[in-house]
């Protein structure tokens, strides 16, 4: 452990040991940078590793297959249309992929904020969208990363209905 001597004219100096290191990776910030941009229509969506997929759902019900999850692949799906109906997007993992034990996912419950929380060994995430109001609405953008293989981490980073409260919609995960 180093010793930390306060001087004033250099403030802190580390007089003694080798310091301390600190490993950043296993806390990164889900992010967009760095990837592929795409553009699809509504309906079922099969995105690209790497890439942002700019989706025109509207609401109809419809399922988001990802990728398998290989350490160091990220996945961003932006909801690119206002929500017009009421189907839901289910998220579905491939093969034995799973989300992370204990992630958090935003959600609603009798207008207040409120979160669900994975669970060991579950494979899907759904989203269920209200026509007005959503919390989740045009612009809003979900950010699959992989630090494990077999293991996706979820950012749901939301934006509400423009012209709404954003007090209602519903995101759960399940087995």
């Amino acid at each position: 452990m180093p010793k930390v001597t306060v001087t004033n004219s250099k403030g802190l100096v580390q007089s003694t040991g080798t310091g301390v290191f600190f490993d950043s990776t296993s806390i990164e910030k889900p992010t967009i940078f760095g990837l592929a941009y795409a553009a699809a229509a509504a309906g079922d969506l099969s995105p690209a590793a790497n890439t942002l997929t700019a989706w025109s759902f509207v609401g109809s019900a419809a399922d988001i297959d990802l990728p398998a999850a290989v350490a160091g692949v990220r996945v961003a799906v932006q909801f690119a249309a206002l929500l017009t109906g009421t189907g839901t997007v289910d998220v579905d993992l491939a093969g034995t992929d799973v989300f992370r034990t204990g992630s958090l996912i935003e959600s609603r419950n009798s207008n207040k904020v409120v979160y669900d929380t994975s669970t060991a060994g579950e494979t899907k995430l759904t989203l269920t969208p209200t026509a007005a109001h959503c919390y989740w609405d045009l612009g809003s953008v979900l950010i699959f990363t992989c630090l494990d293989t077999g293991v996706w981490d979820v950012e749901f980073i939301t934006k509400p209905d423009p012209a709404g409260t954003g007090l209602t919609g519903t995101a759960a995960f399940a087995a």
